[in-house]
């Protein structure tokens, strides 16, 4: 990833394996459709460009065109190693509407991996980054799409496009008693490179998303399988029960690439979304969310095959085909020659070695907010059902001691998602994070705190001392206002909240054991609680008391 990338939004991305079913140059086939989709393109946008076959036989074997009527370029780049080729090329589109936005440039990346003739590996990336340092309104956001290069591609019958040995042509499947056996070995393939989500009905037959619209948003990224009946749902989680994979009636079960069947910590990563879930945020939430997770995940750009690392590539290789001839040459009466070049190709490696190393290390310097929201991420997934561990509460803790942006609002948000039955937040609370001067790993603590002991206790245990109970187990303290406070009037406004639309009173609160407002130790949370959810209002600050205001 270079310092471009980070300034560019990815728009889609896809990777599988391609072979020529007749066994011909599966690399020229895929030149062809590129040829044919830019020749589109043109079309529409009122733009022409070569079509010659000699100019594209180039653009193969490494060359360059630009188009007539527009701001549009094509290079590519073609490596060979014996049997094995690389290849990669790059098409980039400026487009100012002259409107008054800013000029929006797109990119796309294609990159081939061949072993052979006939086989090989296809990287595709869209991307697009508006004009840096434009003064003035943006360009409209694209609306989600699959490119047609990608579909083109996978609907191209003298190319077999597959991922694991799976066949992409057939990545919408419907459950039912010819497909029930398959689908089950897929989900627990473990060479499996590519996700797979199941759609579960729910006990009326109805699927909470639709399948077709899922598949077609996700493309080759993910197989998509669904049960319309809940006989079948039945069947699937009979056996998938077993390992820890099942998926229930109206949910959608995310499994992730190289499963480990039976692994009892494998399950975490097969992301479950439950029916009530679906219920509240809707189908069309999920096909975005997913989209955004699988189709548009920026760590293939470090992993495919790109314009840079194929002409570094022929770099390597003339600078060793130099060296191998000037040591034919002298091989057999310049043996004092011979061992300089030696030395002198052993340097070359170092220099290569350090310069890969360098390179490495520049990417990580360049991507360390993303592997930051990476690992944020990460805890969604890895951490979702350990939630009383104290292995969650170290993980984040040290997230927060190591991260340097992440803020009163970021813990909120975290501890909301690793805990969504347990607490909440008002529309007050939220804006109250965005002031809030406590520590973020003390407010962290606080709130963990409040949903692994001081929830807990509210549900199990009522009307027992629910603050003694929880003083013993943690090093904050519950409390609530005094008779003098409650009684007045104006004090205890301020304590009014709302939430989901009704009125609670977040009189109660957790503290911390230092009086001074401006220490990072301070803490003041006040909430009420609904149903079996803590609900917070304010963590910014002291709310007046009797005695506050009358200082």
């Amino acid at each position: 990833m270079s310092v471009v990338d980070l300034n560019r939004t990815m728009f889609f991305r896809t990777k599988f394996d391609v072979r020529d079913v007749n066994g011909g140059d599966v690399l020229w086939k895929v030149v062809l459709q590129v040829r044919e989709w830019v020749r589109r393109k043109a079309l529409r946008s009122g733009y022409s460009i070569p079509l010659d076959p000699r100019v594209w036989t180039s653009i193969k074997n490494s060359g360059k065109l630009q188009a007539e009527g527009a701001d549009v370029s094509l290079d590519s780049c073609f490596h060979k190693d014996g049997d094995n080729c690389s290849w990669a090329c790059r098409l980039v589109e400026n487009v100012d509407l002259r409107d008054g936005t800013a000029p929006r440039q797109w990119v796309t990346e294609v990159g081939f991996e061949g072993w052979g003739l006939s086989e090989g590996s296809l990287s595709i990336v869209l991307s697009y980054g508006d004009r840096p340092g434009f003064i003035g309104p943006l360009q409209d956001e694209p609306e989600d799409s699959v490119p047609n290069l990608v579909k083109n591609l996978l609907s191209d019958h003298s190319i077999r496009s597959s991922i694991s040995g799976i066949d992409l042509r057939e990545r919408l499947i419907r459950v039912n008693d010819g497909t029930l056996a398959e689908t089950l070995s897929i989900i627990t393939k473990e060479d499996r490179e590519v996700p797979v989500v199941l759609v579960c009905c729910s006990g009326d037959g109805a699927v909470p998303v639709s399948p077709e619209l899922l598949s077609e948003t996700l493309s080759a990224n993910a197989l998509v399988y669904y049960a319309d009946d809940p006989a079948y749902v039945r069947k699937l989680n009979d056996e998938l029960g077993r390992v820890g994979m099942e998926c229930y009636l109206g949910a959608v079960r995310v499994y992730a690439a190289r499963p480990h069947p039976g692994n009892l910590s494998d399950y975490l990563r097969h992301r479950y979304i439950p029916s009530s879930e679906l219920e509240r945020r809707g189908g069309p939430w999920l096909v975005s969310m997913l989209r955004k997770a699988i189709a548009q995940d920026v760590s293939i750009w470090q992993s495919m095959v790109r314009i840079e690392d194929v002409r570094r590539l022929n770099r390597e290789s003339y600078r060793r085909r130099e060296i191998e001839e000037i040591r034919l040459q002298y091989l057999g009466n310049q043996d004092k020659i011979l061992e300089d070049m030696i030395g002198y190709e052993d340097q070359i490696e170092e220099l290569l070695a350090e310069q890969e190393a360098l390179e490495r290390r520049v990417k990580e310097s360049e991507a360390t907010n993303a592997a930051l929201r990476a690992k944020c991420d990460a805890f969604e997934g890895a951490l979702n059902s350990r939630k009383n561990s104290s292995v969650v509460n170290d993980e984040v803790r040290s997230l927060l001691q190591t991260a340097k942006k992440i803020d009163c609002k970021t813990v909120g948000k975290l501890i909301v998602l690793l805990f969504p039955n347990r607490i909440d937040f008002t529309k007050r609370g939220w804006k109250s994070l965005e002031d809030c001067c406590t520590n973020p790993l003390v407010l962290w603590q606080a709130l963990y705190d409040m949903c692994v002991v001081l929830q807990p206790l509210y549900v199990d245990k009522p009307g027992e001392n629910v603050g003694k109970l929880f003083r013993q187990k943690s090093a904050f303290e519950i409390s609530r206002e005094s008779a003098q406070t409650r009684s007045n009037p104006a004090l205890m406004k301020q304590r009014d909240d709302v939430y989901d639309g009704k009125p609670i009173a977040i009189e109660r609160h957790l503290k911390s054991g230092t009086g001074n407002p401006g220490s990072g130790t301070f803490v003041r949370v006040y909430y009420d609680t609904v149903g079996d959810r803590i609900i917070v209002g304010e963590c910014a600050k002291h709310l007046d008391t009797i005695t506050t205001s009358s200082l």
